[in-house]
């Protein structure tokens, strides 16, 4: 078996370069499978995260929190799938990721056929079976013909001698063919990501900008908008009145 595995290889940013790491938070959410991703951060090094299960609860999912000296996020083990990264928390001052962060991920390919044997016994119809499933011949990893298509088959059906007997039965076996390796691919916001060199980690940054926040829709925030938009119609209306008075004034003289 081939088992492949990927990755998030995150950088967080700060538009003046002064927030703090350790005040971020991120959620990730298999979009695919709908569940959220579960994770054990690293014994020895903060910042790094190894996926452990999955779990419909977002209070339960995993909480992602960047090294606090560099920045970084290392997710290890998630599955090729479409993932929703979502910032939950930054630092006090700065605007926080308004939208979600779409991952998609790709998954390596590579064609791997078994191992052919053929028993005494085999019929030249299941032969013929198999050399059509494998587009009249079966060819090793270096493109080698390593059987002689129907011919062979249907000799070894034939009970001919065969150099290799396993438990009085004469075997006619082909070699396993493990095609060429076709590397992962993954998107961000459904433009073309860069990976690691193994294509195991998509690279992202995710910059959070400092700036003036918009209050939240009742209390004290929206008594503020209201006074500061008050003040500035009554700011205006008086230089209106002011600019009326001395043009009245001017032509009365």
């Amino acid at each position: 078996n081939y088992v492949y595995s990927y990755g998030l290889d995150l950088t967080k940013t700060f538009s003046d370069k002064k927030g703090h790491y350790e005040n971020v938070q991120f959620k990730l959410y298999n979009a695919s499978d709908a569940y959220y991703v579960v994770a054990e951060p690293s014994e020895t090094e903060d910042g790094v995260y190894y996926v452990t299960g999955k779990t419909t609860d977002e209070t339960k999912a995993t909480t992602f929190i960047p090294n606090a000296e560099t920045g970084k996020i290392l997710v290890n083990g998630t599955e090729a799938d479409e993932y929703q990264l979502t910032e939950v928390a930054t630092d006090d001052g700065y605007n926080l990721l308004k939208d979600q962060i779409v991952v998609d991920i790709t998954a390596t390919d590579r064609d791997v056929i078994a191992s052919v044997a053929g028993v005494t016994g085999m019929d030249a119809e299941a032969a013929a079976e198999i050399v059509k499933n494998y587009h009249g011949g079966i060819y090793d990893e270096n493109g080698n013909l390593v059987t002689n298509q129907l011919d062979e088959l249907l000799q070894v059906a034939a009970g001919a001698p065969n150099s290799e007997v396993v438990n009085g039965r004469t075997i006619g076996k082909t070699d396993l063919y493990v095609g060429a390796i076709k590397p992962a691919s993954a998107t961000v916001d459904k433009k073309d990501a860069a990976m690691t060199e193994d294509n195991a980690k998509v690279l992202l940054t995710v910059n959070n900008t400092k700036g003036f926040l918009l209050p939240q829709t009742g209390g004290k925030g929206l008594y503020l908008v209201t006074i500061i938009g008050v003040v500035a119609v009554a700011g205006g209306c008086y230089l209106v009145t002011r600019k009326r008075e001395l043009h009245i004034n001017l032509k009365q003289k």
